[in-house]
């Protein structure tokens, strides 16, 4: 029998809107928002699947 391998991707994406001064601002506020979970995609967000073959 063959071993298979595959790459299995799944892609979260939210469209989020800041007020800021300049776009290094509302960058750095999205950011701030993501890495303190303020932000947190789950399977709402879901976009798309595709699955790889690697080898």
């Amino acid at each position: 029998m063959t071993l298979f391998v595959f790459d299995i991707r799944e892609t979260l994406s939210r469209k989020v809107m800041v007020k800021a001064e300049s776009m290094e601002e509302a960058w750095d506020e999205v950011d701030r928002m993501y890495m303190e979970s303020e932000i947190v995609l789950n399977t709402d967000d879901f976009k798309e699947m595709e699955i790889l073959w690697i080898e």
